[in-house]
C-alpha cells in the first residue's frame, strides 16, 4: 500500500493537534519531517523509517550527509521527542486518508512488539 507524499507534506507542514502531548515541538517536529521526504508516494515502512530517521538527525544537529540543521526544530525536539511520540497516533490521523493511516499505526505496532521481543530475548 503507498500513498501521495505531497498532500501528507502539505499536512505535516499544517498540522494542528488540539492538544499535543510533545506542546509546539510536535508542530516543529512535522514541518522538518514534511521537507525530508523526498519521493512521490510512500509505504507505510517508509514513512515510519523517515520519522525515525528524523529524530536521529535532530538529536545529532546534523543530516544524514553531515550538514548542520539550522531549522528550529533542532533545539528542542530531542528533548520532547518522548512526547512527541505519543502524539503519533493523532499525526498519523491528521495527515493520512484513513485506510493509510491504519495500516502505519499497525506496522507501528508491529515493529513496536518486534523490538520489545528482541530486548527480551537479549535480557
Amino acid at each position: 500500500m503507498q500513498t501521495a507524499v505531497s498532500e501528507m507534506k502539505s499536512r505535516l507542514r499544517s498540522l494542528y493537534l488540539p492538544k499535543p502531548k510533545g506542546s509546539i515541538y510536535t508542530h516543529q517536529f512535522a514541518e522538518y519531517l514534511a521537507e525530508q521526504f523526498k519521493t512521490e508516494t510512500i509505504s507505510p515502512e517508509e514513512f515510519l523509517l523517515e520519522v525515525e530517521l528524523t529524530f536521529k538527525a535532530l538529536e545529532r544537529g546534523t543530516t544524514a550527509s553531515g550538514e548542520c540543521i539550522t531549522h528550529h526544530a533542532a533545539d528542542r525536539v530531542p528533548a520532547a521527542e518522548p512526547f512527541i511520540r505519543m502524539d503519533m497516533p493523532d499525526i498519523i490521523d491528521a495527515i493520512f486518508p484513513a485506510d493509510f493511516a491504519a495500516e502505519v499505526k499497525k506496522t507501528w505496532k508491529e515493529v513496536l512488539e518486534e523490538m520489545q521481543a528482541n530486548t527480551s530475548r537479549q535480557r
